[in-house]
């Protein structure tokens, strides 16, 4: 299944916090992947295979995988310092161990990340990596590169 998203992959990427004003339920996830919906949606929603906290790591990760490929994007797994090129873009996926949750950051084009609470707007944050509680995963992904 292949889902389309607003993007114009024609265009250099480019990538403005304010232009989620319409999209005030929309949850980090839509946010870190720039898929305009207005719906609070998690990991696997569009493709049938939703997680939530129980979900365990290679799972969410696999499901991750496959939903970003049905939109047509690329992803790979990278280091937080890996150089990404043109019409790439940086997501950063978080997993609390003590109770589930996950939540996703975006890398801006200024090189600072943003992540976006439903029903908040977007918002630059300053994120200080793992910590014993907290691991993070870190994925390049390209625009229209399956």
């Amino acid at each position: 299944m292949k889902i389309s998203s607003k993007m114009d992959r024609n265009l250099p990427l480019k990538f403005n916090q304010q232009e989620w004003k319409g999209y005030r339920r929309a949850s980090c996830y839509l946010y870190a992947i720039n898929l305009h919906i207005n719906n609070n949606l998690l990991v696997g929603q569009l493709i049938g295979k939703r997680c939530n906290v129980d979900t365990p790591d290679d799972v969410l990760i696999k499901v991750l995988r496959e939903e970003i490929e049905a939109i047509g994007y690329s992803i790979e797994r990278i280091e937080n310092d890996t150089i990404i090129d043109e019409g790439e873009f940086k997501i950063c996926l978080i997993k609390d161990y003590r109770t589930g949750w996950y939540h996703f950051l975006r890398q801006d084009g200024d090189g600072n990340w943003s992540h976006k609470y439903p029903l908040e707007l977007p918002r630059t944050v300053e994120y200080d990596g793992d910590c014993e509680f907290r691991k993070s995963w870190y994925f390049k992904i390209g625009i229209g590169k399956c």
